[in-house]
């Protein structure tokens, strides 16, 4: 009983403090309570559930990312393939050589890796 009453004292001067009140302010409480059973309907309930729980809303983010992440690493799977094509533009004061006709502005075509 001691203990009860130190931690109901210690709750009523923790309200009292809360509410701007001095600590020895008695507390008045009801001994029935009355439980109102609320008429909601399931889909209503779970809706305030689920915006009233961060830890849910944090529970679905979690599965979205490992979704995404799954994602990525499948798509990281596929080659990566590109082609590039390059134009030079060569003066006509250039001596001939095997590669490039002189006067002529090369294409040069290929396959580009990653850098």
């Amino acid at each position: 009983m001691l203990v009860y009453r130190q931690q109901k004292q210690s709750v009523i001067a923790e309200l009292n403090r809360l509410t701007g009140r001095p600590a020895g302010t008695p507390v008045k409480s009801s001994l029935n309570l009355e439980i109102l059973k609320p008429e909601w309907p399931l889909e209503e309930v779970t809706q305030v559930a689920l915006n009233e729980q961060p830890e849910i809303q944090a529970a679905h983010l979690r599965t979205q990312s490992t979704e995404w992440g799954i994602e990525v690493a499948r798509l990281m799977r596929r080659p990566e393939f590109m082609i590039s094509a390059s134009y030079f533009i060569i003066d006509d004061n250039r001596p001939p050589g095997p590669f490039v006709n002189v006067g002529e502005d090369p294409w040069a075509l290929g396959p580009a890796g990653k850098t």
